[in-house]
């Protein structure tokens, strides 16, 4: 003391502390330990002690005097002083204060990364210090390093057996030794050494960064994995290059500790990311646990050099490492000969672990009886885990053992460790509480009292005990270090003594304080608004809330606005979706209670509300309350949100609500927009559990489906050197990517690695597939080759014949044998796998075949064509029996659910749509069972009308697409059933275009009662009556002559009639019969003629078919009779139109196809048996290839002519009693081309020659479309398209086109587009929509606010209107749908009010304006009044008035450099005018936008252009001269200046334009909105400012009332005030297009009504409430 302090106090301030005790204690103390005192007891020693005293009161040193202490007994058989707290808080102070000075925090001037680094260091550095032993290990060690210059070495051992402590003594070998040339060359990385160490992201980042240092690289270190991969890897190729250039190359060493530690995201202890070729001059050096995956995954796939097996200690290693251990703490082991303490302790089990050994020489410095040492040796248990027991027994005595218990059982129960000061809080609740506590709110409602606080030098005293278990990470400050239990053996040991037995702590009561605490800690101010800012507690709170069981809590917190908000505010949003994936417990009442919670619709409405909006919240976590107030009405965030709104409790203001939202559920459950590059393609597990996702840049993403919200990112394969096309699950534990590269991979799903490189491409490998097995894969490419390869091995297993021409697509045939691939030349082919061998060749598309499945039953196969063209073949027969039509654009991919109930398709027009799995779209339903039954059905010509006969008498005509009533009448004053209803069809030719029109105009009634009526097809007027038979008519069928031809009637009375039909014609009452035909001994029940009239087919009950001579009209005679066609009665028949083929029917269940052009007089060659109806048929039709039969049992079957079923309708609930069929076609000449489509080879099947062409001459008849109707015993007539699929669903939000499609069960589908986003779909009903097909090109409103008119893509123009109320809410006044006008073929660009609401001007892409009068009432139209035709396509109008009400001008900007000037005239009367007054010339290239303006008081029109250029044009100079008042075109502000400085020929366009007040405001084609001010009088501007405020182009600006609103093709919407700060956005599914207000004044107060079209054809009502 005199040395260091007393004989230079001045030099020893704030370094040198005394404390002097109160010695009040002794008079405590008894006599039998007052000798252990006795510098005080004898007189002598105690004057010489009190002098020291004084000299140190006297000192000016910092002196605690009189510190207080008192007797605290024996413990140990040692007395000790007690009540030493405030002595330990003053050293602890005094020292820390001193420390801090002396040596200042590196935090002070350290960066975050500078001292990441160093804790790496330091952590390295105490392990070398630490490490004891090994000395043969690290010379061998060593010398491998020395041998190896370059190339990946693994350490490896046993949990516990010290291989940190190797690596660390390597790594300062390597700079001591000279191995590298600086220690710079020597970089460290110890997972878990720091924050996010653990994380491989944030691994790399500091690699990268690391390496980048070393090499004054500057470049970017990226954020996302993949990009940091290679950022890795590149960085150690420029690493090896600079070391390779040395004069005396050295090597970079990299070591790497501990990295089968690493989380499990991006699969990252599979240790993928490493190169799997180190490059020279480059070591790296990773320790592993042995049987890990790192370690497997090292040992097999990478390219490992070198091996160092860290083995158990040996007997010398274990003694070296007791000595200096206890050396560290002043102590030894006796060693001799006669009681070597040393051999004790080192002969123990397990003595050979580090761990152990670590654990008894903590035992032996904490024993305090010298004496009685080697008994404490020898009483030291053999195992680890004895040793833990004994040690926790010992710490339980000096701690306490509640304080132990809870502490290590926090620490276990915790997710990520607990800071000290948790810790504290927590054990103080737990003190305070004294475990009476059942709730949440038992731990929240403890007040926190400063004098209850546990003591901070009890939590050290408690720390330091446990040192040896613990591994504190150190972060930036001394107070805030995380304590953990990280070794496997010490959480084994916590958990079996605290946690299980009879007297274990309840584990879900640890749960419970810790989420009492987090609670309080996240929402500090107890208001529910979740004002705390500590990132943990809100990670942590639901987690703890779930394992304690408190699903009530858990559902309050999870299911609030203000909390979801609050997270995603501190970057949580991910981990929330999380947090409804709820942990399964294994107590039985606390899993009901989690069934109960996860079904509970609150709850599922709030992970639906996450899930969708993930991508919204994690971007912009503001917006919450407005996602939530704009989910459907009925949903519970969206009712919150109101709530919230009403009782203000989150910001009212700043809130876009989506006035016309789908209040049905979105069918998008999650988004996923964080990936790098584009996806090529998708792929679902059988199973539902992976889906595989590869991305443009080569790498291919494993993801696990928790739930179709919730998925989890596995593991990423690298390996391909293009990007990759195709991807099949091989099996549960194999997936097969296909590349670019010539190339395929196998992977393997359980280790992350490629099994096998399958090699045999020349080109591009464009699919692959494999078997139902994994046996079998099989892949196409570019290089004409269909190969096969072992789906085990991925060893090749031969060719199938190589094609002419590039496949684009394979599919598998469900039952293994059969593939089906796409070609390049429009055709598909069948292949037997097995055989090796073409089973068939499809023809039918046009264009290049994109894409092909099978069906799951493998009846069917769907492809997609590059024109767009669906089609759906049969697999049997391999003719077309279907096609869909639906998409605006191409479709890329289609896919049928594993159900194979549904058909999903992907387009370029951004919609992913779901088509019913059957072929058969339900067209209409007309009429019901008050009705009665419907015996007959009759389409006219057109296919517009449907004719039916009721059971009742009633003949019946309705519009078939609407349903609607035409005409309805009886003709008998009894109700007499009508039996057959045929509308008379006339063919005619038209021979100016050559085309065949047909056309109906009488329609025939056959009646119960042997009458047959011809009746005006239009009107229902009798025209004729025919008494045909003695009893009921039972068939009907008549000519399609003009005006010749036959009607034929067969009837109950054996007997067939046949009518001249130019008689029937002639009569205008009843007519007689001009044939009886009399040939069967059974009613005949049906009749038909063919198709050129010469021939009459009856059937009968007779079984038999009577074929009649028709060719001598006056001499009708028997041709053939077929005898016992059917084993039952014939109900119908019908003969082809194409061809001599009749189709009959029968009761025995069946349908028979007869050629009928064999000369044989007594029979004829049943072509084809049609077998599959469950009942008797009634009734058949046959045209152009395609036959219709209807049954007893509900059911319309849809038959190829060959005899393949292409569909069954479920049709009606009770018989159907008939059903026709009706075709739509084109006719045009035939190309000479082999590839016909169906209509055409429908009955050409007998063709003589297999490769015979066309000739030119001939017709070939293409369908456009098919329908047919059914009628039925319950009263209603059904109208289908028979061979189309009908739209389930419509599933919109993609802004891109949608390349990559894949299905899975339960209606899950996963689709990702060019816009960078995955989607994953649960497909519900699709409800009406009422907006565009495609793209919205612009919004209007008229200036009352009654009307809005939106035009689109698809030509049309759509009429909106609402009552405005002034008291209405906030849902009220929705504009409605109620017109849909047609304008044309081409897109309508633009459209502007003239004058009054009800006058409209519209400007479409074929340069036609036309002035519209909409009519509203009962019947509301739109009637073309004026069109003109300009110079080119119309981009916008510009409309302003004139003096004269009934003259407008019109400002026509076109897709050209000239602005026209039109004029509407004569408004108001009968004859209005619309004619080109001028054409405005002074832009240079195209004119994009337009707007009318008041600038300085005078009306002007603003017109922007491709030119970046801005022209100003005033209205009154018109009547003269045509003057161009300013051209703004500056060098320095508008546009191009302020963007390209340097650049004159780089220009942006001026794409939207908006004026208010005297203020101009341009939006351009990169996001940049300019602020002019025009000065109209003098022709000058100023430019007030530019900002770029969106990330895509500017398509649209609405100013109104100081706010700005912007869209723009990044898909926002945007609020600014005039300051341009932002005050508002709101998200749509797609690029916006245009932006309108919704109002001339706001309606409702405080709100602003907008319109909003974007480019998927969706129109949205909006309303910003401010």
């Amino acid at each position: 003391m005199h040395s260091a302090a007393l004989s230079r106090p001045e030099e020893a301030v704030e370094k040198a502390f005394f404390y002097i005790r109160d010695n009040e204690f002794l008079k405590d103390v008894p006599l039998s330990w007052q000798p252990d005192f006795a510098p005080e007891s004898d007189p002598s020693l105690a004057e010489k002690l009190e002098n020291l005293k004084s000299r140190i009161r006297m000192s000016d040193l910092e002196v605690y005097d009189r510190y207080p202490c008192y007797w605290g007994g024996v413990v140990g058989e040692k007395p000790i002083v007690a009540g030493l707290e405030q002595f330990g808080i003053r050293v602890l102070n005094d020292l820390w204060n001193a420390i801090e000075k002396l040596y200042p925090s590196e935090d002070n001037f350290l960066d975050e990364f500078a001292h990441e680094s160093a804790q790496h260091d330091s952590l390295f550095a105490s392990l070398c210090d630490r490490s004891i032993g090994r000395k043969v290990l690290l010379r061998k060690a060593f010398d491998l390093l020395r041998k190896t210059p370059s190339g990946l070495v693994v350490v490896h051992g046993k949990p516990g057996c010290g291989k940190s402590s190797v690596m660390a003594s390597i790594a300062r070998r390597c700079v001591d030794e000279k191995l590298v040339a600086s220690a710079l060359d020597v970089l460290v990385h110890s997972v878990g050494a720091a924050p996010g160490s653990t994380n491989i992201v944030c691994v790399l980042r500091r690699l990268c960064r690391e390496l980048g240092r070393r090499i004054n690289a500057t470049m970017e270190i990226p954020s996302h994995f993949k990009n940091l991969v290679d950022r890795f890897h590149l960085l150690l190729e420029e690493s090896s290059a600079i070391q390779s250039n040395l004069t005396s190359p050295t090597p970079l060493v990299l070591f790497l500790d501990g990295l089968d530690l690493l989380e499990k995201v991006h699969d990252a202890p599979s240790l993928n990311w490493l190169p799997e070729r180190v490059p020279p001059n480059v070591l790296i050096v990773v320790s592993v646990r042995d049987d890990s995956a790192g370690q497997k995954s090292l040992f097999q796939h990478l390219d490992c050099t070198a091996r160092i097996s860290v083995d158990p200690l040996d007997s010398l290693d274990r003694a070296e490492v007791v000595r200096q251990t206890l050396a560290m703490h002043a102590k030894c082991l006796d060693e001799s000969p006669f009681n070597n303490q040393m051999k004790i302790i080192v002969s123990k089990r397990e003595s050979n672990l580090p761990l152990y050994l670590s654990l008894a020489c903590e035992e032996v410095r904490v024993f305090g009886l010298f004496e009685k040492v080697t008994q404490k040796l020898n009483s030291l248990p053999h195992t680890l885990t004895q040793l833990l027991s004994e040690s926790l027994s010992r710490i339980e005595s000096d701690n306490g053992t509640r304080l132990v218990a809870t502490s290590l059982s926090l620490l276990l129960c915790s997710r990520d460790g607990l800071e000290e000061n948790e810790l504290t809080a927590l054990l103080t609740l737990d003190r305070v509480l004294n475990g009476s506590y059942r709730t949440v709110d038992d731990v929240r409602n403890v007040c926190h009292d400063p004098e209850t606080t546990i003591p901070s030098i009890t939590i050290l005293r408690l720390i330091r005990s446990l040192e040896t278990f613990l591994r504190p990470l150190e972060t930036t400050s001394f107070e805030s270090r995380v304590l953990r239990l990280d070794q496997l053996h010490v959480r084994n040991a916590v958990q079996h003594r605290y946690l299980k037995g009879p007297n274990a702590i309840d584990e879900n009561a640890l749960h419970l304080l810790l989420a009492g605490y987090y609670y309080t800690v996240a929402d500090c101010y107890w208001d529910g608004c979740w004002s705390g800012k500590n990132q943990k507690a809100f990670s942590e709170l639901p987690y703890h809330l779930a394992s304690a069981a408190c699903y009530g809590e858990l559902a309050n917190v999870l299911c609030d606005l203000s909390f979801i908000q609050a997270r995603c505010m501190l970057g949580l949003s991910v981990a929330t979706l999380h947090d409804f994936d709820l942990p399964v417990l294994s107590s039985a009442w606390d899993q009901r209670s989690r069934t109960k919670l996860v079904s509970d619709q609150r709850f599922v409405d709030y992970q639906n509300f996450v899930s969708r909006n993930l991508h919204v919240l994690a971007s912009c976590p503001v917006l919450t309350l407005q996602q939530a107030l704009n989910e459907p009405s009925s949903s519970y965030p969206s009712a919150d949100a109101r709530k919230l709104l009403e009782e203000k409790k989150m910001a009212a203001t700043g809130l876009v609500e989506w006035m016309n939202k789908s209040e049905e559920p979105d069918s998008c459950v999650r988004t996923v927009d964080d990936l790098p590059e584009v996806v090529t393609c998708l792929a679902l597990s059988p199973d539902g559990t992976f889906l595989a996702v590869a991305l443009r840049d080569c790498t291919v993403k494993l993801y696990e489906m928790i739930s179709p919200a919730i998925i989890k990112e596995l593991k990423m394969f690298c390996g391909h050197s293009g990007h990759v096309d195709a991807l099949c699950f091989v099996s549960k534990s194999r997936l097969c990517s296909a590349s670019a590269d010539g190339t395929l991979s196998l992977w393997s799903i359980d280790g992350g690695q490629r099994i096998s490189v399958l090699k045999g491409h020349s080109r591009n490998v464009s699919s692959c597939a494999s078997d139902p097995s994994g046996s079998v894969i099989v892949s196409v490419g570019w290089d004409f080759a269909i190969k096969l390869w072992n789906g085990l091995t991925g060893a090749a297993q031969g060719n199938l014949a190589n094609d002419r021409r590039p496949i684009n697509c394979v599919a598998f045939h469900p039952e293994g044998q059969m593939i089906v691939t796409g070609d390049w030349d429009c055709t598909l082919k069948l292949w037997d796998v097995f055989h090796k061998s073409r089973k068939g060749i499809l023809r039918g598309h046009r264009s290049s075949v994109r894409d092909v499945a099978f069906s799951p039953s493998g009846r069917h196969i769907a492809s997609a064509a590059l024109d767009g063209e669906v089609k759906i073949w049969s697999a049997t027969h391999g003719s077309s029996v279907g096609v869909i039509s639906g998409h605006s654009l191409p479709i890329n991919r289609l896919a049928f659910s594993p159900s194979g109930q549904e058909l999903v398709t992907a387009s370029d027009d951004s919609k992913v749509k779901v088509w019913s799995g059957n072929i058969g779209r339900a067209l209409n339903r007309i009429g019901n069972e008050k009705l009665g039954p419907v015996m007959c059905v009759a389409l006219d010509a057109t296919g517009e009308f449907v004719a039916a006969g009721y059971h009742e008498g009633f003949v019946r005509v309705f519009a078939a697409s609407s349903g609607h009533l035409v005409w309805e009448k009886t003709y008998f004053q009894d109700p007499i059933s009508v039996v057959c209803i045929k509308y008379k069809l006339v063919e005619e030719m038209d021979f100016t275009t050559e085309v065949t029109m047909t056309t109906s105009d009488a329609l025939l009634v056959g009646m119960a009662n042997g009458c047959v009526l011809m009746l005006n097809g239009w009107t229902g007027d009798l025209r004729c009556t025919v008494s045909a038979h003695r009893s009921s008519v039972m068939a009907l069928d008549v000519s399609r002559s003009a005006a010749s031809g036959f009607v034929v009637t067969g009837g109950e009375d054996f007997t067939a009639k046949l009518f001249e039909y130019s008689e029937l014609q002639r009569k205008s009452k009843v007519a007689e019969s001009s044939h009886t035909l009399e040939s069967h001994s059974a009613p005949v029940t049906c009749c038909a003629l063919n198709r050129d009239e010469t021939k009459l087919a009856t059937g009968s009950r007779d079984m038999i078919i009577v074929l009649w001579n028709l060719k001598t009209p006056s001499h009708v005679t028997v041709e053939r009779v077929l005898c016992g066609c059917h084993s039952d009665w014939i109900t119908c028949c019908a003969w082809s139109n194409t061809a001599d083929f009749l189709v009959t029917g029968s009761n025995d269940f069946n349908l028979k196809l007869w050629d009928l052009t064999s000369a044989s007089m007594t029979s004829a060659p049943e072509k084809v048996k049609f077998t599959g109806h469950m009942s008797a048929i009634t009734s058949v039709a046959y045209q152009y290839g395609c036959i219709v039969s209807s049954c007893n049992d509900g059911t319309v079957k849809v038959w190829s002519h060959k005899g393949a079923e292409i569909t069954t309708l479920y049709a009606h609930a009770q018989r159907v009693n008939a059903c026709v069929v009706h075709f739509d076609i084109q006719q045009e000449p035939a190309e000479k081309t082999e590839n016909s489509d169906w209509a055409t080879m429908a009955d050409e099947e007998d063709w003589k020659t297999k490769h015979e062409e066309l000739k030119v001459t001939k017709k070939d008849v293409k369908v456009e479309r098919v329908v047919l109707a059914s009628c039925s015993d319950d009263g209603t007539v059904r109208l289908w398209l028979p061979i189309e699929s009908s739209e389930l669903s419509c599933l919109v939000g993609h802004s891109g086109k949608v390349t990559a499609l894949a299905t899975g069960h339960d209606g899950l589908i996963c689709s990702a587009g060019l816009d960078h986003t995955m989607k994953l779909w649960k497909a519900t009903e699709m409800s009406p929509s009422v907006g565009h097909e495609s793209g919205v090109t612009a919004a209007i409103c008229s200036q009352d606010g009654s009307t809005i008119v939106t035009t689109g893509r698809d030509g049309t123009m759509r009429v909106w209107s609402r009552q405005v109320s002034s008291t209405a809410s906030t849902c009220s006044g929705v504009p409605q749908l109620i017109m849909n006008v047609k304008v044309g073929n081409k897109s309508v660009s633009c459209a502007q009010f003239v004058g009054s609401s009800n006058l409209v001007l519209s400007g479409s892409d074929d340069g036609y304006i036309i002035l519209w009068d909409l009519s509203f009432g009962k019947f509301s139209q739109a009637k073309r009044l004026a069109s003109l035709l300009t110079s080119g396509p119309v981009s916008s109008l510009a409309v302003m008035s004139s003096d004269n009400p009934t003259v407008f001008n019109v400002f026509v900007t076109h897709l050209s450099s000239v602005v026209s000037l039109a004029t509407v005239k004569n408004l108001g009367t009968k004859d209005p005018d619309i004619a080109i007054t001028a054409l405005l010339k002074g832009h240079s290239d195209w004119c994009m936008a337009s707007a009318t303006a008041t600038v300085g008081g005078r009306a002007v029109v603003l017109t922007g252009g491709a030119d970046s250029c801005v022209f100003s044009w005033q209205a009154n100079s018109f009547d003269k001269d045509v003057a161009q008042t300013k051209g703004v075109k500056p060098s320095n502000a508008p546009v191009r200046a302020l963007v390209y400085e340097s650049s004159e020929e780089t220009l942006t366009w001026m794409t939207s334009i908006a004026a208010f007040e005297d203020l101009v405001y341009c939006g351009d084609s990169v996001g940049n909105l300019i602020s002019l001010k025009f000065d109209c009088s003098t022709g000058t501007y100023e430019v007030l400012s530019q900002k770029l405020i969106h990330a895509g182009r500017l398509t649209c600006i609405v100013c109104v009332d100081n706010l700005i609103f912007t869209g723009s093709s990044d898909r926002t919407v945007k609020v600014w005030n005039t300051n341009l700060v932002q005050i508002g956005q709101f998200l749509c599914k797609a690029p916006v297009t245009c932006l309108a207000l919704a109002e001339n004044a706001p309606i409702i107060p405080n709100r602003h009504q907008l319109i909003c079209g974007n480019s998927l054809g969706e129109v949205l009502f909006l309303a910003w409430i401010y």
